[in-house]
């Protein structure tokens, strides 16, 4: 066994007993604490940037918005409700009580943020339309500005799963560009 030393092997080759090894695992372990957590304590880590009470029984999820401006809580039991919440204040932005039958158990957000869906506890999932969602922004930075509008003319006449297709029907077309251009300077 060469290579190797263990407990018995320590205690023989410091001369000292089990428990003398013992605290002074102890204060190693207590050391490394102090070392590697407590800094990341001074540097302002885990802070709580807001907390509201808003549901009226428990929350069983919470789904951030791809832009990480919303926040999605979902409620259980007593509590039927999706809540919207805005991430940089925690203002309630809206209560979604639409076919939210039974309870909420989980709520996400669709990776462009368009669509956000939830399954209920009666086996049921729902798909609905994110009512912040800024129609004709694209590139999902709350503005409706060039930038969306020239990643609409760079895909044009393209089919699949694009993030330009805006209506959702599969390719990136005159519906798509028309939405940017009616849409045109909101929320800059």
């Amino acid at each position: 066994m060469r290579g190797r030393l263990g407990m018995n092997g320590l205690t023989a080759l410091l001369g000292v007993g089990r428990t003398m090894v013992s605290r002074w695992s102890s204060w190693l372990g207590l050391w490394l604490a102090c070392v590697m957590v407590l800094p990341a304590f001074a540097q302002g880590r885990p802070d709580i940037v807001w907390m509201r009470g808003g549901h009226t029984d428990e929350v069983r999820s919470v789904s951030f918005s791809p832009d990480g401006r919303l926040l999605a809580s979902g409620g259980e039991w007593g509590d039927y409700t999706i809540r919207l919440w805005r991430v940089a204040d925690g203002a309630l932005l809206q209560t979604y009580d639409q076919e939210t039958g039974t309870s909420i158990l989980s709520v996400r957000f669709s990776p462009n943020g368009r669509l956000f869906g939830y399954g209920r506890r009666d086996a049921t999932v729902v798909v609905a339309r994110n009512p912040f969602r800024i129609r004709g922004d694209v590139n999902g930075d709350g503005c409706v500005d060039d930038a969306d509008l020239l990643a609409v003319l760079f895909a044009f006449g393209q089919s699949g799963a694009d993030l330009a297709d805006l209506n959702g029907d599969g390719v990136v077309d005159d519906a798509d560009l028309l939405e940017v251009l009616f849409n045109f300077g909101s929320g800059c």
